[in-house]
């Protein structure tokens, strides 16, 4: 992909600009998931197919752990991986 862009850009590959392999980077998926479990998958007749339904959240509470967020992050805290698991319950610190 990366050589067809520089192509398309009037450019030639490995000269023009180098192409560096990094591999995956700390965190980085392989591949995204288009429904979390969380969301209530719901199979239908095409096996490629789900139906997905919303989270439940109380809006009120998630922005007040948001402030607390930004505030802690402002500290530089040590605590922030926690804080942040608090408020994305599949978020494993």
């Amino acid at each position: 992909m990366a050589r067809s862009l520089i192509k398309l850009s009037g450019l030639k590959p490995d000269e023009d600009i180098e192409i560096v392999y990094t591999g995956l980077r700390p965190g980085e998926k392989l591949y995204e998931e288009l429904l979390m479990d969380e969301e209530g998958k719901e199979k239908t007749a095409n096996n490629m197919i789900y139906i997905g339904h919303p989270i439940e959240m109380d809006d009120e509470s998630f922005e007040k752990k948001l402030k607390y967020l930004g505030e802690m992050s402002k500290k530089d805290s040590k605590d922030i991986k926690e804080v942040v698991a608090d408020i994305v319950g599949t978020y494993k610190p």
